[in-house]
């Protein structure tokens, strides 16, 4: 084991463009660092700009296969790989070219996406508004790496099994996760749904148990734009709103963990192991103490994205997001977050 840089096994190490190309509905894919998530890039919500300004912003740098890029601005830490498709410009976004002459490619690619590189690095962090790594700092940051290719190649062959497996089943859990979209909207916002025998009961969502048989859209009676025996609901009588705390996160095991923005942005589900943890000297447990069944919605950088919890967990959240909590009976947190991502998507 040696200590060393990323200069010392990497041919380049920069990052994307500091401009502002003029963001457009259609054209060459710029990626930033909410577009990279889970290993991979996500190109189906990425901002377009023109192939003029896209010559223009690869003049700094242009992807290629097997660089690993790095989120340094915002979602600070989130990494993927390039693969086949490198006709993209990056922004806010760190890129590292390793040497195959020093470093096993594959080997360095789960290293720099483990904790273990990350945790120390995390540290060097500025800005708490916005928080961002510096190129000064990647190449400068210091970590123990074994020399040995040989060795870098076995470690390599025994992890890939496991993340294509990772990322099979992340697959999976999306195309479930959209059938379940889908079923919702078509029930609860186009109230194209199996009619009840009894009738409707109570308030959206809640609805008698009883038998059912399924009829077309033309059998429901729509009474001021919901269904006979629904009603329009104001969001203050449903659920509670509060800001979350202002803090600087760490990787160090301090406090409760530190949930942020930036650890919902990307998925429909909170890796709780990802999230950082709060200093507690100053901290309020109590007010901002998150419970099963807690939504968070972000209300800044990244706007409308929503969080559930899960599971009861020693949490709290940051101040970039907005906690909802049900306080209706007659509604459920899942109901209230699916209804949320059908609206904010049509919209």
């Amino acid at each position: 084991m040696k200590r060393i840089t990323l200069n010392n096994i990497c041919s380049l190490v920069t990052d994307g463009t500091h401009d502002s190309p003029k963001i457009l509905v259609n054209g060459m894919p710029l990626i930033k660092g909410k577009d990279i998530s889970s290993g991979t890039i996500n190109f189906d919500n990425c901002d377009y700009i023109s192939y003029e300004d896209y010559i223009d912003v690869i003049k700094r740098v242009k992807p290629k296969k097997d660089d690993v890029l790095f989120a340094n601005i915002g979602s600070v830490g989130d990494v993927a790989r390039v693969s086949n498709s490198t006709d993209f410009a990056i922004k806010n976004v760190a890129l590292f070219r390793p040497d195959p002459k020093k470093i096993d490619i594959d080997y360095f690619y789960y290293f720099i996406k483990s904790n273990s590189f990350k945790a120390g690095l995390l540290n060097y962090q500025s800005g708490s508004a916005q928080p961002y790594i510096t190129l000064d700092v990647f190449r400068k940051y210091r970590f123990y790496l074994s020399e040995d290719i040989s060795i870098q190649k076995k470690i390599a062959s025994i992890i890939c099994p496991y993340d294509d497996l990772i990322t099979t089943n992340r697959r999976r859990i999306q195309l479930l996760e959209e059938s379940a979209r889908l079923l919702f909207r078509e029930w609860f916002v186009f109230f194209r749904f199996p009619r009840l025998r009894q009738g409707f009961g109570g308030q959206a969502g809640h609805q008698k148990a009883c038998p059912v048989e399924s009829i077309n859209s033309t059998g429901v009676k729509i009474v001021d734009g919901v269904p006979e025996g629904w009603k329009k609901e104001h969001l203050s009588k449903l659920v509670t709103t509060q800001y979350g705390y202002t803090e600087t996160a760490s990787q160090e095991e301090i406090g409760p963990k530190f949930l942020r923005g930036t650890d919902i942005n990307k998925t429909s589900y909170i890796d709780w192991a990802s999230v950082p943890y709060c200093p507690n000297e100053k901290l309020d447990f109590r007010k901002y103490s998150l419970s099963r069944g807690d939504i968070l919605i972000i209300r800044m950088a990244d706007p409308g994205k929503v969080g559930i919890v899960e599971v009861e967990i020693e949490a709290i959240f940051a101040s970039y997001l907005v906690r909802l909590k049900v306080i209706n009976k007659s509604i459920s947190s899942y109901y209230f977050i699916h209804y949320w991502v059908i609206n904010t998507r049509d919209s």
